[in-house]
């Protein structure tokens, strides 16, 4: 009989395994789809296409402030002084931010 530690570690690669083969299955069909799109739209339509995708792509890097990153950074110190109105400000103020990028597209 498989101790804890053994079934621990084969649950782990199970699921490394079903993550790694998610993503290799992704990275096929996205291979495919471009190539559909390619032939579909041919080479003007496709670069246009391109041009769209990757704008598309660098405004979400610019816009999406991961406000998140924040609240870890800075909410340590005011939940490990018990300063529970700084640290609401700080929710307050991220979610305000999350709510506005939100509201602005």
């Amino acid at each position: 009989m498989a101790g804890p530690e053994t079934r621990g570690l084969a649950s782990i690669l199970g699921n490394l395994g079903w993550l790694l083969g998610g993503k290799g299955v992704g990275a096929v069909l996205s291979l495919v789809y471009l190539g559909l799109t390619a032939r579909t739209l041919g080479p003007a339509g496709f670069g246009q296409f391109s041009l769209i995708v990757g704008t598309a792509q660098a405004l979400v890097a610019f816009v999406s402030f991961q406000t998140w990153q924040i609240v870890v950074r800075y909410g340590m110190a005011p939940l490990r002084a018990g300063d529970d109105a700084r640290l609401g400000r700080l929710i307050a103020f991220c979610l305000a931010l999350d709510l506005l990028t939100a509201a602005l597209g």
